[in-house]
């Protein structure tokens, strides 16, 4: 059984969402399948998300253990980031790179980058007089 956390920030007076975390355990990471699983409920969950977004950028984290991937979905041209890599039809192909979570959250750089993030995060809602 792999159990899903996802953390879903919205705005109380909106009620648009803002950022969301999705958290799985630190074997994840070793796992082609779990990594997949892991890309593709990212992706799912910025279909569900979109319908009540109110910002211009809605920004995402997964979580394998400490290792972060940041997920980007702009509004404006409806293009997520990381792109989605495609199956291969004939042979197994690695869908979610480890690379993608590339950011050791215990890091400085794991730090700044999601510091960085949320002030993103806080001058989207600002501006939307929140």
């Amino acid at each position: 059984v792999d159990f899903i956390t996802i953390f879903i920030v919205e705005s109380t007076n909106t009620h648009t969402p803002i950022f969301y975390v999705e958290i799985k355990p630190p074997g994840h990471l070793n796992g082609l399948r779990k990594r997949e699983q892991a890309d593709t409920q990212m992706r799912d969950c910025v279909r569900e998300l979109i319908a009540e977004l109110r910002i211009s950028k809605l920004h995402g984290v997964s979580a394998l253990g400490v290792r972060l991937a940041f997920y980007h979905y702009d509004a404006t041209t409806q293009i997520l980031e990381p792109p989605a890599i495609r199956r291969d039809p004939i042979r197994v192909n690695d869908t979610a790179p480890t690379e993608r979570w590339s950011v050791d959250l215990l890091s400085e750089e794991g730090y700044e980058q999601l510091v960085q993030l949320t002030t993103q995060v806080k001058d989207m809602v600002r501006a939307l007089g929140v």
